[in-house]
């Protein structure tokens, strides 16, 4: 060791030449390690960079996936649903135009009972119109027939009236006649004794 030490100590020039050149090469070698480590050093850090920007954009894709797939869900629920909407419109319009055709046939019932509605109110708005003649006339005949009972009543008060007066004037007539029937028979008793005289 001693021995290497000392020749290391003591080299040749030929032997310095070739150790200065050795150590220029490792101190070159040296510097390309740490330029290559650098690099490389570098290219990892740009590596991890793009794997966390890759494990970013998967993470973001799968995210992405993940929402295409409960869209798609939702889309597919929505087109059942759509489908299920269709299908109950469907229905609903065959059920609109059977409606449709009945009112039709009830309109034109209608229109028929409308019709015969229209001749029934004519025809009783004529015997309405008949009737109504009818009664004025009858009420004119209860008038008249009131106004002649009215007027026969009148007449029949003024004979009672009439009667009652002539009776009274009867029974006047009467009282003076049995009054002057008494004094003719009085006068006739009181004449009667010399008569009876004169024929004895």
């Amino acid at each position: 060791m001693a021995g290497i030490m000392r020749y290391q100590r003591n080299p040749s020039p030929h032997r310095r030449t070739e150790a200065s050149a050795g150590i220029k090469l490792l101190l070159v070698l040296s510097l390309a390690l740490c330029a290559l480590v650098a690099i490389q050093w570098s290219q990892e850090v740009k590596l991890k960079a793009r794997i966390a920007e890759t494990y970013r954009d998967l993470t973001g894709l799968e995210t992405q996936k993940r929402n295409l797939e409960q869209s798609s869900a939702r889309v597919e629920e929505e087109l059942k649903r759509v489908e299920m909407l269709r299908t109950r419109l469907q229905e609903q319009d065959v059920t609109n135009k059977q409606e449709l055709l009945q009112l039709r046939k009830d309109r034109v019932e209608l229109r028929l009972d409308n019709q015969r509605l229209t001749k029934q109110s004519d025809a009783f708005q004529a015997a309405y119109e008949k009737q109504k003649a009818i009664t004025e006339e009858a009420n004119r005949s209860i008038q008249q027939a009131s106004d002649a009972v009215k007027r026969l009543a009148t007449e029949r008060d003024s004979l009672v009236a009439k009667y009652n007066e002539l009776a009274a004037k009867q029974e006047t007539l009467i009282k003076q006649y049995n009054t002057l029937a008494d004094y003719v028979k009085k006068l006739q008793e009181a004449a009667t004794p010399g008569a009876e005289k004169e024929k004895k």
